[in-house]
């Protein structure tokens, strides 16, 4: 039987396992994060919670991103108590600006 999250992102029975589009389960092996970060003047320092970090390997995370406007997002810094999300406008503009985005960050447990 698959996770929730994993059910949720079907097509079709939760039974028919050839079904799954786009998602691998996240196994015993892996642990998620999950949060939003608002990026003031076009970045944001996100801390790792210590409760986390303790589970994970530190050293070799990944960190999805979703922006909520029309901005590239992408980090910067990734170290074992956290990372930079930092932000560019689609527009030519050097005027600074705030946006807010979503983060996962997944690895593997110790």
């Amino acid at each position: 039987m698959l996770p929730l999250a994993a059910w949720c992102s079907r097509r079709g029975s939760p039974s028919d396992v050839n079904t799954v589009i786009g998602f691998a389960p996240l196994g015993e092996d892996w642990i998620e994060e999950v949060g939003e970060a608002e990026l003031i003047g076009g970045w944001a320092e996100v801390p790792l919670p210590e409760d986390f970090a303790r589970l994970i390997d530190t050293d070799h995370y990944h960190v999805f991103l979703t922006s909520y406007d029309p901005v590239l997002l992408f980090v910067q810094n990734r170290t074992a108590r956290g990372f930079e999300i930092h932000a560019l406008t689609t527009t030519r503009t050097k005027r600074k600006f705030s946006t807010a985005c979503t983060y996962r960050v997944i690895a593997r447990r110790k």
